[in-house]
C-alpha cells in the first residue's frame, strides 16, 4: 500500500483514504450580502472525539509556514460548525447546503458572527479519523482554504452519525 506521511500529524494515512475523505469535501466562499436563507437544524446526537485546540494548532502551523497569521478559535463559528455537523449527521450528507436551504454565510450570521467573508469545509469520514487527519488532508489537498490569509477566525466541529460516519465542519471567517 502506498502510504504518505501526513505533515501535520504523527499518524499516517494512505493516499487512497485521504482521497476518499476529500471526495466528500466541499468549499464555499461567499460574501454575506450575497446569500440569504433560514436554518432548521437537528441537535447533534453524539460527538466524536475532537480537540479543537489541537486542530487549530495544526491549521496555524500550516498557515504560519506560508506566511499567514494564526487563526483564532471563535465560539460563534464553533456553534455554527456544530449545528451544521449535526444537520449533516441527521441527513447523512456531507455538503455545505444545509436543511432549509441554509448556506455557510447564513449559518454563521445566525450564530452571531458578522463576517465580511466566510469559507466552509465539510467532510464525512470513518469514525477513526482524527482532527489531525482531517486538517492534514485539507492542508495537503488542492483545496487551500485553511491557507487563505484573509480568514482570521475558525470554528470546528465533528458529530457522529447513526451510520457510524463522522461529519466534520470547519467554518472560517473574517469579521465585517
Amino acid at each position: 500500500m502506498n502510504r504518505r506521511s501526513n505533515t501535520s500529524a504523527s499518524t499516517r494515512i494512505s493516499r487512497s483514504t485521504r482521497t476518499s475523505w476529500l471526495r466528500g469535501a466541499t468549499l464555499t466562499v461567499s460574501a454575506i450580502g450575497l446569500t440569504a436563507g433560514s436554518v432548521v437544524l437537528a441537535a447533534p446526537s453524539s460527538a466524536a472525539p475532537l480537540d479543537p485546540n489541537a486542530a487549530v494548532g495544526a491549521m496555524n502551523a500550516a498557515r504560519n509556514k506560508v506566511g499567514c497569521p494564526s487563526l483564532a478559535l471563535n465560539s460563534a463559528l464553533t456553534s455554527a460548525a456544530e449545528a451544521h455537523s449535526g444537520d449533516m449527521a441527521r441527513t447523512k450528507r456531507a455538503t455545505s447546503a444545509g436543511s432549509g436551504k441554509s448556506t455557510p454565510a447564513t449559518r454563521i450570521k445566525d450564530a452571531g458572527y458578522e463576517a465580511s467573508s466566510v469559507g466552509e469545509l465539510v467532510l464525512m469520514t470513518p469514525p477513526a479519523a482524527t482532527s489531525a487527519d482531517v486538517v492534514g488532508a485539507f492542508v495537503n489537498s488542492e483545496n487551500k482554504s485553511i491557507l487563505n490569509c484573509k480568514f482570521t477566525d475558525v470554528g470546528i466541529a465533528v458529530v457522529s452519525g447513526s451510520n457510524s460516519n463522522s461529519y466534520w465542519t470547519i467554518d472560517l471567517a473574517r469579521p465585517a
